[in-house]
Formats: structure tokens, sequence, C-alpha cells
């Protein structure tokens, strides 16, 4: 009699939703394998495993720059050494927040969705000042 709770082998399963444009990527591809190699079948899934174990063990520094980049959060690291600051003051260690932060800042990415305002000053110099008690009181004598 077998044994119907006999683990299977092991192997780690990974899901990841890619966006719209990585999957079309993803799929010209391996319509482009298929095409030039008529004898590979080519699942994305395994496109993507052989894409990532044909890569180097560790990304270099210009792909950590590149990634520093598009996914510098300052909100996250804000947290991160916050949570470090308190962990630090518990185990009475004394921890600065020059410690923890990194002394280079990545490059301020400024969204082009929203018009900038213009700095205070500016908006000061354009007003119109007034020049006399009329204009200041609106003409009306209290």
């Amino acid at each position: 009699m077998e044994n119907k709770n006999k683990p299977k082998s092991k192997s780690t399963t990974l899901r990841i939703a890619l966006g719209e444009a990585t999957a079309l990527r993803l799929g010209q591809w391996c319509r482009q394998v298929s095409e030039i190699c008529p004898g590979i079948r080519l699942k994305k899934q395994e496109l993507v495993d052989w894409l990532i174990t044909s890569s180097d063990e560790r990304l270099g520094p210009a792909q950590i720059k590149s990634i520093r980049e598009r996914f510098y959060d300052e909100v996250r690291l804000t947290e991160w050494a916050l949570k470090e600051l308190k962990a630090a003051k518990a185990r009475n260690e004394k921890l600065s927040l020059s410690d923890l932060l990194p002394t280079t800042k990545p490059a301020r990415v400024i969204s082009t969705t929203k018009p900038l305002k213009p700095p205070l000053d500016a908006e000061r110099k354009n007003a119109q000042k007034p020049t006399s008690v009329d204009d200041v009181f609106g003409g009306e004598v209290l």
C-alpha cells in the first residue's frame, strides 16, 4: 500500500507579477527564440529562470546605482533608520542618525506631472505693494 502523504520533491516556486510592458517584452523574447531556433519551445518561466541563473551572482556597481535611482524611497530609509535607532537605544548603545544615513544622496527625481510652485520670494516680489493708505484700506476711512 502506497503512502499518499509522502512528500513530493521540494522545488521552490516563486510567482512574480510583471508589469504589462515587461510581460510583452518577455513574450517577444520567447517568440524570437522559437522563430530562430524552431526546435526550442521555451516557456516564459524557463526564460526568466535562464536569464537569472546565467547572470552574475552579485549585482555590479552600475546595476546597484540604476536600482537606487529608480527605487530609492526617503520614507522607507527614514523608517529603517528610526527602527535601528530604537534598537540601539534599547541595547544602551550610542548611535546617531548620521551614523546610519549614507553620506551621498542619490540623484533627486522631480516629477514632471505636477507643475512646480514658484518660490515664496518670487511671489512676494511679483505681488503689488500698497503705495498709499487708500490701497491698504480700500479707500474707506474708519
